[in-house]
């Protein structure tokens, strides 16, 4: 037996749940059946609300990182960052320093010349060959015209090693070796003079 009620709709007296009009008033009543159809509705349609919103909200995340842009915007961070390390921090100064023994080999003026990169003094030490055509012209007529024109390309050297590989880079020191002893006759840092031996130190 079925002792459930429920309220009317207009007097607020408790009737039978199954009563479809009110003892009392006479108001119709809506069935049971009615309110379970519409609370399942409600329900659909709140769960269909749900998964649209989520299925939205997984659809742009997957959208933001299949964008175009994005990744031309992450490499363009990396290479924003490693293009100054591998130009500053992971500079081969052995390599440079055999591109200048190249160089100056080449010029067949400074004999067997040596370029070496000292790590303990963070310089570069180029060994002029003391029996080189170079010295010979820096004793004979128009001595200083050589000298001048060395030191020029020392500088202009020192400038670029500056400007391609950073300042830490453009230490250059130019030694002579006269039998066991070696001294240094040159040295400039970053294109500017620091010792020339041929005048006052700058």
């Amino acid at each position: 037996m079925n002792n459930e009620t429920k309220q009317c709709i207009q007097c607020d007296q408790n009737i039978k749940a199954t009563d479809e009009y009110c003892e009392y008033c006479g108001a119709t009543q809506p069935s049971i059946t009615a309110k379970s159809d519409l609370k399942k509705t409600v329900s659909t349609d709140t769960d269909s609300s749900l998964e649209s919103e989520d299925e939205f909200e997984d659809h742009k995340k997957k959208a933001f990182y299949t964008r175009w842009w994005f990744w031309t915007a992450i490499i363009a961070c990396l290479l924003i960052i490693y293009l100054p390390l591998h130009k500053y921090v992971f500079m081969d100064q052995p390599q440079l320093a055999a591109d200048m023994k190249n160089n100056l080999y080449a010029s067949e003026q400074y004999g067997n010349a040596k370029v070496t990169w000292n790590k303990q003094l963070n310089l570069f030490q180029i060994n002029i060959d003391n029996e080189s055509s170079f010295t010979d012209a820096l004793t004979a007529d128009g001595g200083r015209d050589t000298w001048n024109r060395f030191k020029k390309q020392a500088i202009l050297q020192s400038q670029k090693l500056a400007h391609d590989h950073g300042k830490a880079n453009s230490y250059l020191e130019y030694q002579f070796k006269s039998g066991s002893t070696t001294f240094p006759f040159l040295i400039i840092y970053n294109g500017h003079t620091i010792l020339d031996t041929t005048q006052k130190a700058n």
